[in-house]
């Protein structure tokens, strides 16, 4: 049965009246707060927390902590009685919509450097973040990193409970966003391949339908310094046929904010019945420009919320420009007309447009191109 304690963060009152905010206890990580497994603490709050003065884990794009403003840390260590951990953290009553963001750091001290990665989770709400840890170990050490977003102030409810099988749910795999794939096991589809076309990457492959497929997801690979972390790009039911031993082939095609002559690597994930996953090789191709045109990354403009993107076309043609909001919205669209081998810089005015993140869709006659940009 689940042990059950409250941790009161108070406010401490003066005599003269002034009420100065108690910063708690485990807003450091050599104070970090320890859980045992089983255990609910109730009704925690980030109010008072305040930025690490030590050691931080890393930001975007190596974890998915996007502002680090007021954390608080806590951790446990594995038993022999599980090897799958499962952290639940619940938001309530927060100041912002934003709510929470958490990491999960294997680590046997504060050492930044020592820092390894195993789960991340930030959904930009007071929704329930589900973190998991597999490690069939004895006395391995964890952190449970826990922050709010852009600042966001919660009260929550964290808890950590341990299982002999796999807790994931499909849900749990389909909202994964950054996949860490520690000494994963080895997965060999067949012919694996990425292709570049207008500014999209196509991955295909091809699976046996007798394989033992729950789900297949698709990273990209979010840096050549740190090659075991995957960004999930799509994902891919399986095709089964039973009595049957035949090839299936998958693709994914995933929008991103390529850059020209640039190699990008991926792999595919295979997720069995029991929720076990194991890995393809990375596989890896060069981005090409798009024929006939071509529109550089957006860059920030001499003033406020203007962003510039340089333009130039080899034939004359119309350009459309579109800003999408990342809610996938339109809020904005032009026509640019480009005499042959000529360019230039174009002004994007986001003077009217809330703080976040967009995209900027440059479309001609011979592909498109997709360039990401942040309003502040």
């Amino acid at each position: 049965m689940m042990t059950k304690r409250i941790l009161w963060l108070g406010w401490l009152w003066l005599a003269v009246e002034w009420a100065v905010a108690q910063v708690p206890e485990n807003d450091f990580c050599e104070n970090a707060l320890r859980l045992q497994v089983g255990e609910v603490i109730h009704s925690i709050d980030n109010t008072t927390a305040t930025i690490s003065t030590g050691q931080i884990p890393e930001g975007l794009p190596i974890t998915c902590i996007q502002t680090f403003e007021n954390d608080l840390w806590f951790d446990f260590i594995t038993t022999d009685s599980y090897r799958h951990y499962q952290i639940v953290i619940s938001p309530w009553e927060c100041n912002s919509p934003a709510g929470l963001q958490a990491l999960i750091i294997r680590a046997d001290d504060c050492s930044g450097d020592r820092f390894q990665y195993v789960d991340c989770g930030n959904p930009y709400s007071e929704e329930e973040i589900r973190l998991f840890v597999d490690d069939s170990l004895l006395d391995q050490h964890y952190f449970i990193y826990i922050d709010g977003y852009d600042g966001a102030r919660c009260t929550f409810q964290l808890s950590l409970k341990g299982f002999t099988q796999n807790p994931r749910t499909g849900a749990d795999h389909r909202n994964t966003d950054l996949d860490y794939g520690n000494s994963p096991p080895a997965y060999y589809p067949e012919d694996p391949a990425v292709k570049f076309v207008n500014n999209e990457a196509e991955i295909t492959w091809r699976a046996g339908s007798e394989e033992d497929v729950q789900l297949f997801l698709v990273e990209r690979m979010v840096s050549t310094s740190h090659n075991g972390i995957g960004k999930v790009i799509g994902m891919a039911e399986p095709v089964t046929t039973v009595g049957s031993s035949q090839i299936n082939s998958y693709r994914v095609v995933y929008s991103g904010d390529f850059e020209e002559k640039q190699k990008y690597c991926f792999r595919v994930v295979k997720i069995s019945s029991t929720g076990e996953k194991s890995y393809s090789d990375n596989f890896c191709g060069e981005m090409t420009t798009v024929d006939g045109f071509y529109a550089s990354p957006v860059f920030e403009g001499g003033e406020n919320d203007i962003f510039v993107v340089a333009l130039r076309a080899d034939k004359r043609q119309e350009l459309k420009l579109a800003v999408v909001s990342e809610e996938g919205d339109i809020v904005k669209q032009t026509v640019v007309k480009l005499p042959a081998g000529k360019g230039g810089n174009f002004e994007i005015d986001m003077n009217a447009f809330p703080a976040g993140n967009y995209s900027l869709r440059i479309e001609g006659r011979s592909g498109f191109y997709l360039r990401r940009f942040q309003v502040k």
